[in-house]
């Protein structure tokens, strides 16, 4: 309590300020911008090759692709491929100052996932077991 009796609060120093290790960033920069100096890789790959979590190469990927006024991005999209059983587009990354992105693949037809999807069917035989025990395989 204070001379006048009234209780005084605790007075604030700012905004609570988070450490943060500016040799570690900028050391984990150069290698994330050495996996991609040459060769145009996905997010994934890039976590891979440098050791990092997905979560930081896509936050580190997203905050040097943006373009912030007169400020230029750093990185961009190179290219794109398709992964996976459904084929869906995965960008790839290019270290390049100021570049533009290559424009995002349309998607595709039913028509051509249907085609993909019998084409599958075909080579993926099924098998049963009748009563006897007697395997039966059809493709």
């Amino acid at each position: 309590m204070s001379a006048s009796g009234t209780q005084t609060s605790k007075r604030s120093h700012g905004p609570i300020k988070k450490k943060t290790n500016t040799l570690q960033n900028a050391a984990l920069l150069k290698v994330l911008l050495g996996c991609i100096g040459h060769t145009p890789r996905s997010k994934e790959q890039i976590a891979e090759i440098t050791g990092l979590t997905k979560t930081t190469v896509g936050r580190w990927i997203n905050l040097l692709h943006r373009r912030h006024g007169k400020t230029l991005n750093l990185v961009y999209i190179a290219e794109w491929t398709r992964v996976g059983e459904r084929q869906y587009p995965l960008a790839l990354w290019k270290l390049g100052y100021g570049m533009f992105d290559v424009p995002k693949p349309p998607r595709r037809a039913k028509k051509e996932y249907n085609a993909a999807w019998r084409k599958r069917q075909r080579n993926n035989p099924t098998v049963t077991t009748t009563e006897k025990g007697m395997k039966h395989v059809a493709r």
